[in-house]
């Protein structure tokens, strides 16, 4: 799913399987503009593959999102407020990169459960950082 140059953007209740792609993809204008959000949908994107991709917005909503994928990559977003959701992650990515417009930016995770790829000796048993390629 790819949406650009959008003021808004609202998933709602749906799967996306994005099998060999990213599984949502949304830009936003400005710099940054718009908002998106997701609630109570499955995101499944496979391999290295992001189950989100935001660009360019004010803020980012997740709420009751069940997603498995290498991450959510959000770049010159201002705010993300993640909530009652369920990341698993590919390979060796994150569950939740955020890399705000300014300095000022945020993010509030509220009953986010985010686990580590079983297949990474160290991530898949919440090893810690330091001996972990998993951010």
């Amino acid at each position: 799913m790819y949406a650009s140059a959008v003021r808004s953007a609202l998933v709602s209740h749906s799967a996306v399987v994005g099998s060999g792609y990213t599984a949502v993809a949304v830009y936003g204008v400005g710099n940054p503009g718009g908002y998106a959000r997701l609630v109570n949908d499955s995101l499944l994107a496979t391999g290295f593959n992001d189950w989100l991709d935001a660009y360019s917005l004010d803020s980012v909503v997740v709420d009751s999102v069940t997603a498995s994928g290498y991450e959510a990559y959000l770049s010159n977003v201002t705010s993300l407020h993640a909530t009652r959701s369920r990341i698993a992650v590919t390979q060796s990515g994150t569950g939740l990169y955020l890399e705000p417009f300014t300095y000022s930016g945020s993010l509030v995770a509220d009953s986010v459960t985010v686990t580590g790829d079983p297949a990474c000796a160290q991530c898949g048993t919440a090893s810690t950082p330091s001996t972990c390629r998993c951010r």
